[in-house]
């Protein structure tokens, strides 16, 4: 076992604990605890200690148990550290996948994991039927069950009573020998699991009647087989039945509004591909529709939550859906608001200071959203609609801001056309001045060298005849 000081703590708190209130715990099949590797510890759920008792032994074999335990433990303020920093596996009742994704590898690894394959308590005080994830764990990390039964455990604290803080409160725990599951079907070997517990159960509570009875008749804590009140078996499982429903039911709603959360996110990611200098305002418009009607699914899907939670048996959704199965969505959106505003200053600045506002207010949920949720799948849902409720005016004004971002494109494109044209017009204009300018150089010059012809013929004809009457004189007057 590596030193881990705060199990090591924990270790000797227990045993205080233990001196104290003087639990009077008996421990049988010891031997079958595995010193070292991988091992899944199944272990029966009749009470809120039953991880306590069950584990004093295994502390005391040096053996840090794991366990795997509900989200929402995991979301409480002070067990939520505590349980992180001892290395247990919080469930997500939505993203259950990934809790025995983790399981599964912390087994590989040769870590001690425990369940409660039940996966709630039971009300009858025998053994419920099961899921096959016990089985499917220890087969994807090759590692044997180890079966245990706590039985008194739920003397001390259990649903719907006070914690019991009695004295010398008789506890038995057995390890039973490991099943090996490698080869065969999921669905068989619970059944086999089951069985095994339920046999070893029915067991230990004999020994604890031999060794701590007789007990009066109709006792609570007592299953109904054995002359308790407790219900039973099948009556437990109505009333279980009941809280599958309610809780799929609340699973269901937690599922829509996770997928709606996901789809407003990938709607904003999207956006972070163009800025407005590079990409046209109808183009984001056009994204900024399709987060429009992503936010709206979102605000629906809030408000179903606050609806349910307002119901009747509106507890159940709190307490099985509740912060733990909200917190995906809540990081998500929070994630998505983030994107948003960095998109929208990106896209426009005059877009951003004049929505910035607005920008924040959706912004600001991050931190403050979780915190409401923890207390409540009501007030953390009302939370989410009135945000959501702000993310749609948001959109809307930068729907707004995106179509007279259009229109001025617009406009200003239709001057650019427009300023094209005379500039292409007044350029035809030079150009046909230009060739007219040329061609009426050229004509010049070809009248001045027609002048200058003409001139120097005229000269030369005026010499000719000045010459011819010259000859004419000097004939005349040789003759005379």
């Amino acid at each position: 076992m590596a030193l881990e000081p705060l199990y090591s703590f924990i270790s000797r708190l227990a045993r205080t604990v233990t001196f104290l209130l003087r639990h009077n715990i008996v421990v049988t099949g010891e031997e079958n605890i595995p010193k070292k590797g991988g091992a899944l510890m199944c272990i029966n759920h009749t009470g809120y200690v039953d991880f306590y008792f069950s584990g004093i032994p295994l502390l005391r074999a040096k053996r840090n148990p794991r366990y795997m335990a509900k989200q929402e433990i995991f979301e409480n303020p002070v067990a939520g550290p505590i349980m992180r920093a001892l290395g247990h596996i919080p469930v997500d009742r939505i993203a259950g996948r990934e809790s025995m994704d983790t399981a599964i590898d912390m087994l590989k690894k040769g870590e001690m994991v425990a369940i409660f394959p039940e996966g709630t308590m039971s009300n009858s005080y025998e053994i419920k039927d099961m899921k096959t994830g016990a089985v499917r764990m220890a087969q994807g990390a090759g590692v044997k069950i180890y079966p245990v039964i706590v039985w008194g455990s739920h003397r001390v604290y259990r649903r719907n009573i006070k914690p019991n803080l009695e004295r010398g409160i008789p506890i038995m725990v057995h390890f039973c020998e490991p099943m090996d599951v490698s080869d065969g079907d999921p669905e068989e070997l619970t059944q086999q699991l089951r069985a095994t517990m339920q046999k070893t159960l029915e067991e230990v509570q004999q020994r604890y009647i031999e060794q701590f009875g007789p007990f009066e008749e109709g006792l609570p804590w007592m299953p109904a087989r054995l002359g308790g009140s407790a219900p039973t078996l099948e009556e437990a499982q109505v009333a279980d039945d009941k809280i599958d429903e309610d809780r799929e039911r609340a699973n269901a709603m937690m599922r829509h509004s996770y997928k709606a959360a996901k789809e407003v996110h990938t709607v904003i990611l999207n956006t972070t591909d163009a800025t407005a200098d590079e990409a046209a305002p109808e183009a984001k418009l056009s994204r900024l529709t399709s987060m429009r009607a992503a936010a709206e699914k979102l605000n629906r899907a809030a408000e179903e939550l606050a609806e349910a939670a307002k119901a009747p048996d509106g507890e159940v959704a709190k307490r099985k859906a509740g912060a733990g199965s909200l917190r995906n969505m809540t990081e998500t959106v929070a994630s998505a608001a983030v994107e948003l505003e960095r998109a929208t200053v990106l896209s426009s600045r005059k877009a951003s200071r004049r929505l910035g506002a607005s920008s924040d207010s959706v912004t600001e949920f991050a931190t403050g959203f979780r915190h409401r949720t923890a207390k409540s799948l009501h007030a953390g849902a009302e939370y989410l609609s009135q945000k959501a409720q702000s993310l749609l005016t948001y959109l809307s004004d930068a729907e707004e801001a995106a179509r007279k971002a259009g229109e001025e494109r617009q406009i200003r494109h239709a001057i650019a056309r427009e300023a094209r044209v005379e500039q292409a017009a007044a350029d035809e204009v030079r150009k046909t001045t230009k060739k007219l300018e040329a061609a009426r150089r050229q004509k010049e010059r070809e009248a001045t060298r027609a002048l200058e012809d003409a001139a120097r013929a005229t000269e030369q004809a005026v010499h000719v005849l000045e010459e011819t009457v010259a000859l004419g004189d000097d004939a005349d007057a040789r003759k005379r």
